[in-house]
């Protein structure tokens, strides 16, 4: 997503992907694919680099941050049970 400004100041936040047309005639439109229109302050240029800032934001790898229990290595979650046949999960029959 990316945010944009309409001529009268207020702001508009736009998928990205659905950009298909970006016209400047004198004012700058984008045409999206679902046949909606915006006019907006940003030159087609500016409006071309945001949209290459978020495709490279979006496909950087992320961070997972780790509490510092999960960083020592210690865990204290429950194991998963998965259910054999024959067998209710918890119960001792069918062992």
């Amino acid at each position: 997503m990316i945010q944009l400004t309409r001529l009268d100041g207020s702001t508009v936040t736009v998928n990205a992907d659905l950009i298909e047309t970006i016209e400047e005639r004198p004012n700058t439109i984008v045409a999206l694919t679902t046949e909606k229109r915006f006019i907006v302050q940003e030159s087609a240029k500016v409006v071309v680099e945001r949209v290459i800032a978020f495709r490279q934001m979006s496909t950087r790898p992320r961070l997972v941050l780790m509490s510092e229990d999960e960083d020592k290595g210690e865990d204290d979650s429950t194991p998963l049970e998965f259910p054999q046949p024959g067998r209710t999960p918890g119960s001792e029959e069918g062992i």
